[in-house]
C-alpha cells in the first residue's frame, strides 16, 4: 500500500512534552536515545508531519511539531507505544513508562516558534548536562548548524525567519540561540513550556483549509478597495499600488487572527517578510 504524501501546507503547531512515570529516566543509555529517534523517523514517514525542533533528555523529551492530515494524538500514540514496548521488553519490566498522557500546547504565534526552538534546544544547557547545546547529540540544534549526523528536523521553515542564504541563516540562528542567558528561557517560551497541557488538543482537528478560504475573502475585499489584482498581490511585482494592497492584506489578515506564517504562504513571501510588516521590531536577521 502506498504511503501518504508529505504534508507541506500550513497546519497547527504543537509543543509536545512527555515525561517518565514518576519522573523516572526513560533513556538510560545511548542505544535508547537512538531507538527513540529511529522510531520518531518511522512514525514521521508513516503519518507525515513537520518536525521543527526536538530534544531528548534523560527523563523527558520535547518536540515541536506541525501537523497536517494526521492528528497529534495519533502521531504520539504510535511513538510512545512503540518506544515503551521497546524499553520494557529490553529490561523485562512491566507497567507504564511515561507519565499519564503526553502534554501538547498549541502554538498560535509565529514569534513563539522561534522562542520555542531556542528553548527546546537549550534544555541540556539549563539542566547543566553540557555547556553548549552543540555538545548534546540528542537534539535538532546540530542539524540547524549543518553539522554531520542525523537528518530528522525540517529546517527550511524556521530558517526562513532568518533570511538570506543557508550559511547566513545558520549564523543568524546561532546568534539568536546565544542571545538569551542560557539558564533563563525567554518569557514567551517559559510560559508555553510551563503551561504546556492538553488544552491544545481541543483544537487539533481544526482544518487548515479554513485559513485559505478566509485569506481569499480578505484578499478579494482588499483588492476591490484598492484596485489591485489578486494574482499580482500574490506574485513578485513590487509596484507601489500592489505593495500597498499586499501590506493591507497582511495587516487585515493578522488582525483577524490568522497566523503570519499562513499569510506568508498565501502570498508567497517568507514569514520574516510578513513579520516585518506587522512588527518592525521583530527582526531575528539583525
Amino acid at each position: 500500500m502506498a504511503r501518504p504524501p508529505r504534508v507541506h501546507q500550513p497546519g497547527l503547531v504543537f509543543h509536545v512534552i512527555s515525561r517518565g512515570n514518576g519522573r523516572q529516566n526513560v533513556f538510560l543509555e545511548d542505544a535508547d536515545f537512538r531507538r527513540f529517534l529511529d522510531l520518531l523517523a518511522k512514525v514521521k514517514e508513516r503519518t507525515p508531519f513537520d518536525l521543527f525542533a526536538y530534544c531528548l533528555m534523560p527523563n523527558h523529551f520535547h518536540l515541536l511539531i506541525r501537523v497536517g492530515r494526521f492528528e497529534i494524538s495519533r502521531i504520539m500514540q504510535q511513538l510512545l507505544t512503540r518506544y515503551a514496548c521497546f524499553f520494557n521488553a529490553k529490561r523485562r519490566r512491566p507497567g507504564h513508562l511515561f507519565q499519564s498522557r503526553f502534554k501538547a500546547k498549541l502554538c498560535g504565534k509565529d514569534s513563539y516558534l522561534l522562542e520555542l526552538v531556542r528553548y527546546i534546544h537549550l534544555n541540556p544547557v539549563r539542566a547543566k548536562i553540557v555547556d553548549d547545546p552543540v555538545q548534546w547529540t540528542w537534539s535538532g540544534h546540530r542539524e540547524y548548524l549543518g553539522l554531520p549526523g542525523r537528518r530528522l528536523a525540517d529546517l527550511d521553515f524556521i530558517r526562513s525567519f532568518f533570511g538570506g542564504g543557508e550559511p547566513a541563516a545558520r549564523r543568524r540562528y546561532l546568534k539568536f540561540v546565544r542571545a538569551v542567558p542560557e539558564t533563563t528561557p525567554s518569557s514567551d517560551a517559559a510560559a508555553l513550556a510551563a503551561g504546556a497541557d492538553e488544552s491544545g488538543d481541543r483544537a487539533e482537528t481544526a482544518p487548515a483549509r479554513g485559513d485559505e478560504e478566509s485569506l481569499a475573502r480578505i484578499a478579494e475585499d482588499v483588492c476591490a478597495e484598492l484596485g489591485a489584482e489578486i494574482e499580482k498581490v500574490r506574485g513578485a511585482t513590487r509596484r507601489r499600488e500592489v505593495s500597498r494592497a499586499r501590506r493591507a492584506l497582511i495587516e487585515r489578515a493578522v488582525s483577524r487572527g490568522l497566523r503570519p506564517s499562513v499569510v506568508a504562504a498565501f502570498i508567497g513571501r517568507s514569514p520574516a517578510a510578513v513579520s516585518k510588516v506587522i512588527n518592525p521590531r521583530f527582526s531575528p536577521t539583525s
